[in-house]
């Protein structure tokens, strides 16, 4: 995803690489040979017009960058749902700890191959990197697979549509930038549909409880 931000605008590629909401189901369907739920459908719809709304200006640019970025969405879709499968019958913990282990080997062969290792040299710089590995690295590589024995791949996609969400308000706190009409109108569509398929999911398993206990007194 790096190398398409640097061959497209960053509205594209911040699009672009969020599309992973529409992905998961798509490749889910065809996993499971079903076609998705309706309320999924519907949440899905939401979040991807929100952040088209919030990331974009309306346009999108077809360049070798926007199909790099989306590969790089399709490919972490992937990522989604081989590691749900995984996270359903392997320890998550042992998971997160190896896949955090060769992230951390690769990065570092890497490094050595492609760049000069060199240590930060401000307080600034060593904020970033530890707040870097620690939070958004580390903490996130444990989380995930921990967090994926619960939860369907369809909802961490669509919980992963509240990133820029997110950006949007810290560069608010922090950058003091200010967001247009439409993107306020698309980061609430990404809330509302995060929201709504929680409120949906309830109602469903309340329909099947329901269900479940008025054929239980019929059998009586």
């Amino acid at each position: 995803m790096v190398g398409g931000v640097n061959h497209t605008t960053a509205s594209t590629a911040g699009f672009l690489t969020s599309t992973t909401v529409v992905i998961v189901p798509i490749l889910e369907s065809i996993r499971k040979r079903a076609m998705p739920q309706k309320s999924v459908v519907l949440c899905i719809g939401l979040a991807i017009v929100g952040l088209f709304l919030l990331t974009t200006k309306g346009e999108i640019t077809a360049d070798k960058g926007a199909w790099l970025c989306l590969m790089g969405a399709f490919f972490y879709a992937i990522y989604i749902i081989v590691l749900d499968h995984i996270a359903k019958e392997e320890d998550t913990l042992l998971i997160s700890i190896i896949q955090l282990g060769v992230a951390s080997l690769y990065g570092t062969v890497c490094m050595f191959l492609f760049e000069t290792p060199a240590l930060p040299d401000t307080p600034l710089q060593w904020g970033a990197i530890l707040c870097l590995g620690l939070i958004c690295s580390a903490y996130g590589f444990v989380v995930q697979p921990i967090a994926q024995k619960y939860v369907s791949p369809e909802k961490i996609g669509l919980i992963f549509s509240l990133e820029p969400v997110f950006s949007a308000i810290l560069s608010y706190i922090f950058l003091h930038e200010i967001l247009e009409i439409q993107e306020y109108a698309g980061a609430l569509l990404i809330f509302a549909a995060v929201v709504l398929s929680e409120i949906l999911k309830g109602t469903s398993k309340q329909i099947v409880s329901e269900g479940g206990s008025i054929s239980c007194h019929l059998k009586r």
